[in-house]
């Protein structure tokens, strides 16, 4: 089985060799487009743990025992995940 860049090597190759500019420019196009993009990664959109969050997740569950995680998460602007392991003790 081929790679992506063995098959986009491939298909400039054959573009070289076809005699018809139109379907050789095709497929030159066709074989640059199977670069990837590029990408930037997001800023985190959670609050950092710190003291200061941790006890406000311990206050928020203690002081709201109804609260899903996800609840509590959504108020404490922090992740699921931050919630669980401070719950839980992980963290």
């Amino acid at each position: 089985m081929l790679t992506i860049p063995e098959i986009r090597d491939r298909l400039y190759s054959v573009a070289d060799k076809i005699e018809d500019p139109e379907l050789a420019n095709e497929i030159r196009y066709l074989a640059g487009q199977t670069y990837r993009r590029r990408y930037t990664r997001t800023r985190a959109k959670s609050t950092p743990m710190s003291p200061e969050l941790r006890e406000k997740i311990v206050q928020t569950y203690e002081n709201n025992p109804d609260w899903s995680f996800q609840d509590i998460a959504v108020h404490c602007n922090c992740n699921l995940g931050r919630v669980s392991e401070t719950i839980n003790g992980e963290r």
